[in-house]
């Protein structure tokens, strides 16, 4: 026995199955956007922290270098320091913080004008610590005088007693 409506019956069920499907894709690419969509946003976050971590390491780096340097600067201030030597540590630090300053974004203009102002200060030291050692030549230099001048007494006394 037969149905009556079989085709009825399977013109629904191909309906059925039809939309059926549809609405499976439609899940299918609701959820495969809801993952992929994020996932191509991670992947730029990620550049973007890579970039951004990158950066505070070399920030991290300038501002040791930067430190060192100032440590050094108060060290040098310090009476029975010697000069040379810190001299030596500032400069290796000024060459280091150097490598930053060819950067053309700010931080490269802040880092030069670091530099610059760091070379001019060690300078500066240089020429104070040269000043300093004047009193002390100055002084040589006056018993020198006076020696020269005792002699030059003694010279004369023998030259007006000879004659």
């Amino acid at each position: 026995m037969e149905a009556i409506n079989k085709r009825e019956k399977n013109m629904a069920f191909l309906k059925f199955a039809a939309l059926f499907v549809v609405v499976i894709i439609l899940v299918n690419l609701a959820v495969y956007f809801d993952f992929q969509v994020p996932k191509q946003e991670v992947n730029t976050l990620r550049a973007m922290n890579q970039k951004l971590s990158e950066q505070v390491d070399v920030q991290g780096k300038i501002l040791s270098l930067a430190d060192s340097v100032q440590t050094n600067f108060i060290k040098i201030n310090q009476p029975d320091q010697l000069f040379r030597i810190l001299e030596g540590k500032i400069s290796n630090d000024i060459i280091n913080l150097q490598q930053f300053a060819n950067d053309s974004s700010f931080q490269g203009k802040i880092v030069k004008n670091m530099h610059t102002s760091y070379i001019d200060r060690l300078k500066d030291k240089k020429t104070l610590e040269d000043i300093k050692d004047i009193p002390i030549e100055l002084q040589k230099v006056k018993e020198e005088l006076k020696e020269t001048k005792d002699a030059l007494r003694d010279c004369k006394m023998d030259s007006k007693s000879g004659t």
